[in-house]
């Protein structure tokens, strides 16, 4: 069938608009992977590229953790950056460099559900991605794929609520109950509250006058001395157990992967005082130790 100039000219700039589309996904593979590089992200103040894709590129959370992760494997296999985003996200979890050639030729020429059909069969665990997304004011829906055995276990689980309850507990019910006891007895915090309640005022007038210090405070250590739990317990409640790095946008604020830190060095004749400890994430724990005031 032959069409009219302007439906020619029509067609011509949907080709062209399709072009620059998969052109521009191209250019922000590359641009994530040089910003994660140079630390970019962190030298702005935000604590991942995750949050640096969607609040400064505005990017939206699903094609910000897609491209994210694309990004990432183009590092092992470049090729797949010729695919298109939304396919080669669908390899990722079973691609590497020795079976590029088959899956990168998969993702051109499958159908999305074919794709998704092999990646399955593959790698059944693939097929049943994390997804949590609102479905009112404050509440989500939530979906995750389990193992028979995991699964088995929340069952138990859910019984025993159901006991605690005397009622049929869901499954909701069942793990607001497993995570509330977890965090109790995992949770930093929580372990922090609890020593201070225990232990009364006097552990936190001595946190924040200064004056908690391990015994070798008035002069250098020989050797590093294990941060003292009730110290430890102080700085993480002081800190709200996030990372307290300065940015250009405040307080980095991240809540994974926390260490204590010694603002004055234990080669220095640092101590284990608590107005010499700060929280500080994985990241900016490392960026100073190597020398970065980022």
């Amino acid at each position: 069938m032959s069409l009219t100039p302007e439906l020619t000219k029509i067609h011509e700039f949907a080709l062209h608009a399709a072009s620059s589309f998969k052109e521009a996904e191209v250019r922000l593979l590359e641009a994530l992977s040089e910003v994660e590089k140079s630390s970019v992200h962190f030298k702005l103040g935000y604590s991942s590229l995750f949050q640096y894709a969607v609040s400064s590129l505005g990017l939206s959370e699903a094609v910000a953790y897609n491209a994210i992760a694309v990004a990432r494997k183009a590092r092992e296999v470049p090729e797949l950056k010729s695919v298109g985003i939304s396919k080669a996200r669908k390899i990722v979890s079973v691609l590497t460099a020795e079976n590029q050639k088959d899956w990168i030729e998969k993702a051109r020429t499958l159908s999305s559900r074919a794709l998704e059909k092999a990646v399955a069969k593959e790698n059944p665990r693939a097929s049943t991605p994390e997804q949590a997304k609102y479905v009112s004011e404050k509440r989500l829906d939530l979906r995750l794929g389990l193992t028979e055995e995991l699964m088995l276990k929340l069952r138990r689980a859910q019984d025993q609520v159901s006991q605690d309850l005397n009622k049929a507990a869901t499954l909701e019910e069942t793990l607001e109950q497993v995570l509330a006891l977890y965090l109790k007895h995992k949770d930093p915090l929580e372990k922090a509250r609890r020593v201070i309640a225990k232990n009364g005022n006097k552990s936190l007038n001595k946190l924040f006058t200064g004056t908690v210090q391990n015994d070798a405070a008035s002069e250098p250590p020989v050797a590093r001395i294990p941060i003292p739990k009730g110290t430890e317990h102080l700085v993480r409640l002081r800190d709200k157990n996030q990372c307290q790095a300065q940015t250009p946008r405040g307080i980095c604020g991240q809540r994974r992967f926390i260490d204590l830190h010694h603002l004055r060095p234990v080669s220095q004749g640092g101590t284990n005082a608590p107005e010499n400890l700060l929280t500080l994430c994985r990241t900016h724990h490392r960026q100073i130790h190597r020398g970065s005031s980022d």
